[in-house]
């Protein structure tokens, strides 16, 4: 069995267009509105799979 590539969330989202950049994207995760495989991502230094979903939700307004 093969290890997935893993690789910092903020560059994941980048590299699928739902971040233009790295503030952007820990931004969105400060305000916990990134989730990962339906988990709400805390840290922006987290990794993850190439496979794994990444989802940004609306704001609760």
């Amino acid at each position: 069995m093969t290890k997935q590539s893993r690789v910092p969330v903020v560059a994941r989202m980048i590299a699928l267009g739902l971040a233009t950049d790295e503030t952007t994207a820990r931004e969105l995760i400060d305000r916990r509105l990134v989730l990962v495989q339906g988990a709400v991502v805390d840290n922006p230094s987290r990794l993850v799979a190439l496979g794994d979903s990444i989802v940004v939700t609306e704001s609760e307004r």
